[in-house]
């Protein structure tokens, strides 16, 4: 099931930033809704070794970072990093209502299947 806590977002390893869609208005919407109302929903995490590895939350980084923020709430999941990535990429769409990058697909699917490094 897994737990919830809040961390600093420095201890996140963004293993996956480079793989995302970047959306400028949906970034300034949750900004302002962090503003207003705080972090409501938690970012998807997953340990490896001593690492927290973020799967699902890069937009929120971002606007937490653009709001002067240094802790997020993670949901700390149980699963290992490819069924967290392997649950993730089988949603159509991300959080913000866009499509996940093709790139990203790729990048952790293809090959070997083993996350990238």
């Amino acid at each position: 099931m897994g737990s919830t806590r809040t961390v600093d977002i420095h201890l996140l390893e963004l293993r996956y930033a480079h793989c995302r869609i970047m959306n400028h208005q949906a970034l300034k919407q949750l900004r302002d809704s962090i503003e207003t109302y705080g972090q409501i929903v938690p970012a998807l995490v997953v340990t490896e070794k001593d690492k927290l590895i973020l799967v699902d939350g890069y937009l929120r980084v971002r606007a937490l970072r653009a709001c002067g923020k240094d802790q997020i709430c993670v949901h700390l999941s149980e699963e290992n990093e490819q069924n967290a990535m392997f649950s993730l990429l089988a949603k159509p769409m991300n959080g913000n209502g866009k499509p996940l990058s093709s790139r990203f697909a790729s990048d952790y699917i293809g090959g070997s299947g083993a996350a990238p490094p």
